[in-house]
């Protein structure tokens, strides 16, 4: 059993939090505008550093609030919110945007033994969590993004810079445990940068996400011209040489799958039907 000691902790952090990175909608009004919404995404594998693994823990639910409420995000393991619209004038430009990052759930693949966090804990596995999913509330992870525009139309596509500083928890033994460790902005602050990250407003081809309206979809209320997707796969996140996080945006059950259950269901009805029928 491999110790995570707070050095490796820090970086394995430093890593997840870089699968929070932003994204950009473009409305044409005038000017160019990116308009503020959410990034849905998914841990692609694992995250792996200095032999330390971390996975995904889908969310399954969120609640956006206000008229949009509780939405079904299935495999969605972090949430990213820009916070407002960002203007630009001219395609080629850049803009800065806040944002916010609003969830955040990882699991250790393997389970951890050691006394790094104080207390001995043997054979738990570890859990991350930002300080703002605690009862009552917590420090807010918050940060910006430089958007730059340069494409527009049907087309349109850019690059992003993304900047966040994230507050979390670890746990032992389940996501809802009390914290055994926390940073603040004074004790192992987290501040994690992406960069030459590129964006699309199309659905890139193959991902199978889910869509909801004024979310990541459909963003100017009426048609997909707006939307921003991460461009290809998705982003590819490095600390040092072998150090990785794959991130994409979040999957949910293939069409297909839905069809096959809705087929087997109306088959089980039609046989009771029969059996029924039989005995009358």
């Amino acid at each position: 059993m491999k110790h995570l000691s707070m050095s490796r902790l820090f970086v394995l952090l430093a890593m997840g939090g870089t699968i929070v990175c932003t994204s950009a909608q473009v409305t044409r009004a005038g000017n160019i505008t990116v308009n503020a919404g959410y990034d849905l995404l998914q841990t692609a594998g694992t995250t792996q550093f200095m032999g330390i693994s971390f996975t995904s823990v889908p969310l399954n639910t969120f609640d956006f609030g206000g008229s949009i409420g509780v939405k079904t995000v299935l495999k969605t393991d972090t949430i990213l919110q820009r916070m407002s619209d960002a203007v630009v004038s001219a395609s080629g430009d850049t803009v800065r945007v806040a944002e916010q990052l609003d969830a955040l759930q990882m699991k250790s693949v393997n389970p951890y033994t050691g006394t790094d966090f104080g207390a001995p804990i043997t054979n738990q596995y570890l859990y991350v969590t930002l300080q703002s999913a605690r009862v009552g509330g917590g420090t807010i992870s918050t940060g910006y993004s430089d958007i730059t525009i340069n494409s527009v139309g049907s087309g349109q596509s850019g690059t992003f810079f993304s900047h966040l500083d994230v507050f979390y928890d670890i746990h032992a033994g389940s996501l809802t445990a009390t914290p055994i460790f926390s940073n603040s902005s004074t004790f192992m602050p987290l501040s994690l940068d992406s960069s030459n990250n590129a964006w699309q407003n199309t659905v890139p081809t193959g991902t199978n996400s889910p869509l909801i309206n004024l979310v990541n979809y459909k963003l100017n209320g009426t048609s997909t011209l707006n939307d921003f997707w991460l461009a290809g796969a998705g982003i590819t996140h490095d600390s040092t040489g072998a150090n990785h996080h794959d991130v994409v945006p979040a999957d949910c059950p293939e069409p297909g799958s839905f069809a096959m259950l809705a087929i087997g269901a109306m088959g089980l009805v039609g046989y009771r039907w029969r059996q029924r029928a039989k005995k009358s």
